[in-house]
């Protein structure tokens, strides 16, 4: 057999596949939000045959996973839920399983809600580690991004990084940055970043506590946006010295002491 390839559905593969889920899942799915591109879907597909499906709903909601029968165990229902969870790009999904599919739900790593398990979650596993190479052009466009739209609107330095003297941890959500944190000179750390989608998920607090962690300084300090300042509070720093104002904006310049 021929090697399955995996990909957003096409506006003319819309209707194929949504007539595989009616007779793989039975009942009816408008297919306007999905032709539109409002609403995603990706196909597996054997040449020109679509032979599996996965949609979802409002961003958060996995609507329908089917695959044809004589596909089956060839591990193309897991690769469509990778693909469908990362475009998404959310912290977690939910999906209405069938009886007969929660133990694969369950495996794949999914949880019942409520006691039900036909009401599921999937909850995106978030990995901090040093940032790669490669993770490091989008690690600061998400700084600039945030710092630009909910901190300081306008020009700001948030993509300066210096491989010298800069050292940079990332969140990763399978392939997608979602969080970031950088250090300079092993003792002050310079930007420390969350997509909003992800936040209180305590990403911010695990960046946080694996950077220090890596610095050799006894005392860490930070310059503090008035935003990030009852979180750098609750984690245990404190007001070390005189407000800072840079372009009209004010920092607080905050201090760590390791083992206080």
């Amino acid at each position: 057999m021929s090697d399955i390839a995996i990909r957003p559905a096409l506006p003319e593969d819309v209707c194929p596949a949504l007539a595989l889920a009616h007779r793989m899942c039975s009942g009816g799915v408008s297919p306007e939000n999905y032709i539109s591109g409002q609403w995603r879907m990706f196909v597996a597909c054997d040449g020109a045959d679509i032979v599996g499906m996965v949609c979802e709903r409002e961003g958060v909601h996995i609507s329908r996973l089917c695959v044809e029968p004589a596909y089956r165990c060839r591990g193309i229902a897991i690769r469509l839920m990778d693909a469908i969870i990362a475009a998404m790009a959310v912290p977690r999904v939910t999906l209405n399983s069938s009886p007969e599919a929660v133990p694969f739900y369950l495996k794949y790593g999914c949880v019942p809600l409520d006691g039900e398990q036909r009401r599921m979650e999937y909850v995106t596993p978030v990995v901090i580690r040093p940032a790669q190479p490669e993770e490091i052009p989008p690690a600061l466009d998400l700084a600039k991004r945030i710092f630009q739209e909910f901190i300081h609107p306008g020009e700001n330095t948030a993509a300066n990084y210096d491989t010298e003297h800069e050292t940079m941890f990332v969140a990763a959500a399978g392939t997608r940055v979602v969080g970031m944190a950088s250090q300079r000179d092993g003792c002050h750390i310079r930007k420390l970043y969350v997509e909003g989608a992800w936040h209180r998920q305590g990403i911010a607090t695990r960046l946080l506590g694996a950077i220090i962690q890596s610095m050799g300084a006894d005392r860490v300090t930070v310059n503090s946006s008035p935003y990030a300042l009852p979180f750098y509070l609750n984690y245990g720093f404190v007001p070390a010295g005189e407000e800072i104002q840079a372009n009209g904006f004010v920092f607080t310049p905050m201090a760590y002491e390791k083992g206080a």
